[in-house]
Order: structure tokens, then sequence, then C-alpha cells
């Protein structure tokens, strides 16, 4: 429906349900600053690139977009079983467990969702759509927390917020900052005056940063424009391996 927060009870986030490890290895990010499956945006690319693999794959549009709710590999396994790449046959004769109601009605419904899309007047009638999103791009050159700049540009943390639905609670309330380098949405012709406020509020320190997996010292550095010393020395991590979930104090 449209809903960048949708959660389902397997774990799959976002518009697109994307799954953590299916996730990650479409490039999208995910943790304690951001979770990229609820950017519909950045979603959307990796979705796209998910069918195009699919459907290069599999050799079928049909046979991918159904892979996308199934798995690659069930249909691989309905393609050798059956012996055919009939998207038609395979959901009226393939038989598994896990190629039930779901999955096995995955493909019409995205038929009838096609349709209606490009139908909407005549089941809908007169339509009046959203304006195309518009917005500035902004890169931050400073740790900064999302709550300050916004009281201070006069900008609302819920429009902030909405425009940039992958940043964590966390973030958008200011608890954490935002780290250097990180892209973010802003109303349209305000990128300049963001990001020069940006650059007058102070630096607050100490605050404290979650590990992710597969994060090491030097980048979570980067990520707040921070000498690996000074993290290094707050945290006595001389000769420690860092673990997820550890909570790391940072300060300059």
């Amino acid at each position: 429906m449209f809903n960048p927060a949708a959660n389902s009870s397997a774990g799959a986030r976002g518009i697109w349900q994307f799954m953590r490890g299916t996730a990650k290895i479409y490039g999208l990010r995910m943790n304690s600053i951001v979770d990229e499956r609820a950017d519909p945006i950045r979603a959307t690319y990796a979705a796209a690139n998910m069918l195009r693999n699919d459907y290069e794959h599999l050799g079928s549009w049909p046979l991918a977009v159904n892979a996308y709710n199934t798995g690659r590999g069930r249909m691989n396994q309905a393609v050798a079983r059956m012996g055919t790449t009939n998207i038609g046959t395979i959901v009226k004769y393939f038989e598994h467990p896990a190629y039930g109601f779901a999955s096995r009605n995955f493909y019409l419904e995205f038929l009838a969702a096609m349709d209606v899309a490009k139908n909407c007047h005549r089941y809908f009638g007169a339509i009046r759509f959203d304006p195309p999103l518009k917005y500035d791009l902004v890169q931050t050159g400073y740790p900064v927390r999302l709550s300050e700049v916004a009281a201070g540009t006069g900008i609302p943390i819920e429009t902030i917020a909405e425009m940039n639905p992958a940043y964590t609670p966390a973030v958008t309330a200011g608890k954490l900052p935002l780290p250097v380098g990180s892209e973010l949405r802003v109303p349209e012709k305000k990128g300049e005056f963001f990001l020069a406020y940006c650059a007058r509020v102070p630096q607050t320190y100490p605050f404290w940063h979650i590990v992710e997996d597969g994060e090491t010292v030097q980048e979570i550095a980067a990520m707040y424009n921070i000498p690996v010393a000074s993290i290094l020395r707050a945290n006595k991590l001389a000769g420690k391996r860092l673990h997820p979930g550890q909570e790391i104090r940072i300060q300059k």
C-alpha cells in the first residue's frame, strides 16, 4: 500500500518488502542511523536491480515477477520439475509446501494491479494525483543533530522525517547525530540555507554509537569526522575487535 514503514511478521520492510539479507545484497544500508529499505527511492532502485537479475537468470518476466515473492530458487525448481517456463502451467500445476496461496497468486495479482494502474480513471473516476516530489539533495559536512537544525532553520522536523524515511527515529529525534557525508532531502530551494545553518551549529559530544555488523573503528571515525585515536582512547579499544551491538563512545 505504498507505506514506507510497512513491516511484515517475517522481518521484511518498506514498500518493496526487503528482508535484511536480500537488502544487503542489493546495496541497501541498515544500521542504527539508517534503514534504506524504508526509503522508497533507494529501495525501488534495489528492487529494479533484483528483478533485472532474476529476469536475466530465468529468461522470463513472469517468472522474474513470481520469483520476487517465492525466490529465484523456487522458480528454478518449478521450471525443472514442470519442464516448462510457462507461468500459467506453473501456477496451475506446480506443487510445493512453500508455493502456497500468496506465491501462486503473486503474478496474477501483479497483472491485476498493473491493469488498475493503467486504467485508474475507468475504475475510480476522476482522480487528483499528488504533485511530484520536489526537493534539494544535500550532503552534510559535519555531524549534525537534525532536531537542532530543524529548529534553527524553521523546517519542521516532521517534514524532514517524511522526506527521509530511511533515517531512524534516533536520528530524527536528535538522539544520534547525522554522520558526515550523509545525504538528506530538504524542501526545494532550502538546500543552501540548510547547509549554511549546519556549519554554524556547535557539535555536541559525547554521544554513543551502536556498532553494526562489519563496521570498523576507521569507518566509525570517518562517519563522525574524528580521529581514530579519539575512539580508541575513549573506549580503551587497543587490540580489541568490535562486535555488533557494542556501544562506542564518540568524543573528540
